[in-house]
Order: structure tokens, then C-alpha cells, then sequence
């Protein structure tokens, strides 16, 4: 090979060119191998291509059918909550109306005990059970002294 100069153009002489075509026509030749087998693998490539394509089709659908069971289901919760809310504030009504019939009655039963003849004679008793005034001061003692002598005061009178 000769020494270039700088500012010449290197010129390739006729058995480097020869190496170079035969250099080519190799390359040329793995290139159809290779655009071969790229054809092969195209239509796999293609096939596979088609094949996620469905995949995504059938997951998307599915995603749709879950979005619309999910809105569903949050649609049956909410009136459930509802109905809950409802039920419980019915309970509470329920309750406030026992409460005061109970109120009511436990009135009725004091004004009844309190005109029967026998609770009137109550003070009358304690006080004859206990021999005398009740402890003033002290109504719990006397109270004490009078249900433990009950019977008795009862059956006294």
C-alpha cells in the first residue's frame, strides 16, 4: 500500500477493490438470510400482534363489565345505607314512644299506690313499727327498721 499524502485521495488498487466486491456480495447475501427470516418473523411477529390485540379487546370488555358491576353494587350499598338509616330512625322513634308510655305508666301506678288504702297506711305502720316518730334526719335508718319488721306491721294493722 502507498503512503497518502495529506489533501490526496487514497485510491484503492485493483486486488483491494477485488477483496472489498467479494466483501460485498458476502454481506449481501446474509442480508437476504436475515430479510428471510425477517419475512418468517414478521408473520409471527403479525400473528402475535393479532393475538394481544384480542387479549386487549377481551380485557377491555371485561374492564367495562367490572366498572358497571362495581357502579351496581356502590348503587345496592347506598340504598341498603339508606334503608339503615331509615330503619334505625324508626327504632329511635319506637323508642322515644316506649319511653314515655313508660313514663306514662309508671305515673299511673304512683297516683293508683298513692289512693290506695293500704299505702296511705304505710307512714301510719312505719311509724308504729319503729315505736314511735321516725328518726328525723335519718329516713334511710328508719326505712331500714321498717322493711325488716315488714310482716309484722303488716299483719298488725
Amino acid at each position: 500500500m502507498q503512503r497518502s499524502l495529506p489533501g490526496d485521495v487514497d485510491a484503492l488498487d485493483p486486488e483491494e477493490e477485488e477483496e472489498e466486491d467479494v466483501g460485498n456480495l458476502g454481506s449481501m447475501e446474509e442480508d437476504e438470510k436475515e430479510l428471510d427470516l425477517t419475512d418468517q418473523e414478521m408473520e409471527d411477529l403479525r400473528a402475535q400482534l393479532l393475538q394481544l390485540l384480542e387479549e386487549l379487546e377481551e380485557a377491555r370488555e371485561l374492564a367495562v363489565k367490572h366498572e358497571d358491576d362495581s357502579l351496581e353494587l356502590q348503587g345496592l350499598l347506598e340504598d341498603e345505607r339508606l334503608a339503615s338509616a331509615r330503619q334505625a330512625e324508626i327504632f329511635t322513634k319506637q323508642i322515644q314512644r316506649l319511653q314515655v308510655f313508660f313514663r306514662v305508666s309508671v305515673s299511673q301506678d304512683r297516683i293508683a299506690l298513692s289512693q290506695s288504702p293500704r299505702v296511705r297506711a304505710l307512714p301510719l305502720a312505719l311509724e308504729r313499727s319503729l315505736g314511735g316518730a321516725l328518726p328525723v334526719g335519718q329516713p334511710a335508718k328508719g326505712v331500714s327498721l321498717f322493711l325488716q319488721r315488714w310482716p309484722r306491721s303488716l299483719t298488725a294493722s
